[in-house]
């Protein structure tokens, strides 16, 4: 399947993979995903994800697992999808983990949905384009 652009920024999900020991997968529901400046060298900038608070934790457990040492990495892929939800471009966040877990002010004078928002280190990113009909280095197309 081909498709081609250009593509909004409106259309799109997150997958966050399970963890160890039983730890589930972290569901969708984001808001905005904030894409770090892909460097050639140096230290890579977080991978940003909000979502309006529902009272689900497993963005808190998640965070929490991380600041008290536990195994916290888990793979997270972002999804661009096209006009049919297919994914057209897919970005793929090795071994990341929670580095800040912040939440929007409270206020009174300006009611709003409450955001959640958590940072993400990684160690590689991939970027995939499933719907390139292109050979792809190392993969036997048949």
């Amino acid at each position: 399947m081909t498709s081609e652009g250009p593509f909004g920024t409106g259309n799109f999900s997150v997958e966050i993979a399970a963890g160890e020991a039983g730890d589930p997968a972290i569901g969708g529901g984001f808001a905005s995903v904030g894409f770090p400046d892909f460097g050639v060298e140096g230290i890579a900038q977080p991978l940003v994800l909000r979502r309006a608070v529902t009272g689900r934790r497993d963005l808190y457990a998640w965070w929490d697992k991380a600041r008290a040492g536990g195994k916290a990495a888990r793979d997270v892929k972002v999804l661009l999808l096209g006009a049919t939800r297919e994914p057209v471009m897919v970005w793929t966040f090795k071994a990341a983990r929670p580095v800040m877990l912040s939440h929007t002010p409270l206020d009174a004078n300006a009611p709003a949905l409450m955001l959640e928002t958590l940072a993400l280190a990684y160690e590689r990113m991939d970027l995939d384009y499933p719907a390139d009909p292109q050979p792809k280095p190392g993969r036997v197309i048949r």
